[in-house]
């Protein structure tokens, strides 16, 4: 039918886009200062290494947010969400030392995710989604310090963001 066809055509432009703004991305990390870039990102290689990683960053949310809820919320991430539902965020931080042993920061965000996008589970599970892109995103600079090469850091990035271990638990709703 036709609303099958149109669907199926904007997969694929979602899909087209989302690739080439992750090979725009890539070669604006790796590549010196292309010529084809306008003067003023040019001459500020810290422009086009932050264009480069916002270039990233949407496809790898897009990825790292793909099924989020294809399965059901586990005993764990019943508890965390069950753990921020019913106290203030001062409750929170105060049974976070005192009834669990895992860093209170996560569910102090968690409490305040929460208070913005409600408690569904897939609500949930996009902060931890979120916190994965941003800890990939991370790694670029980290990298770059530790190796002084562009193509390291950018590999490294990637071996981290397409980590299956780092993509599975990037889409719980815990702290891991």
């Amino acid at each position: 039918t036709a609303g099958t066809a149109f669907r199926q055509a904007g997969i694929v432009f979602s899909t087209l886009l989302l690739l080439s703004m992750l090979v725009v991305g890539l070669w604006l990390l790796i590549a010196e200062a292309p010529a084809a870039l306008p003067g003023w990102v040019r001459a500020n290689s810290r422009v086009t290494r932050v264009l480069g990683m916002l270039l990233l960053a949407a496809p790898l949310l897009v990825w790292h947010t793909w099924g989020l809820t294809r399965e059901s919320l586990w005993l764990d991430e019943v508890f965390s969400i069950d753990f921020v539902s019913d106290k203030s965020m001062a409750q929170v931080i105060r049974a976070a030392f005192h009834e669990d042993f895992h860093p209170f920061a996560y569910y102090a965000l968690l409490k305040a995710w929460t208070l913005i996008f409600g408690t569904e589970a897939w609500a949930c599970r996009l902060l931890s989604a979120s916190l994965g892109v941003v800890s990939a995103m991370a790694m670029y600079p980290l990298v770059w310090r530790v190796s002084g090469s562009r193509a390291s850091a950018v590999a490294g990035m990637l071996l981290l963001a397409l980590c299956p271990m780092h993509f599975w638990y990037a889409q719980e709703c815990r702290m891991y």
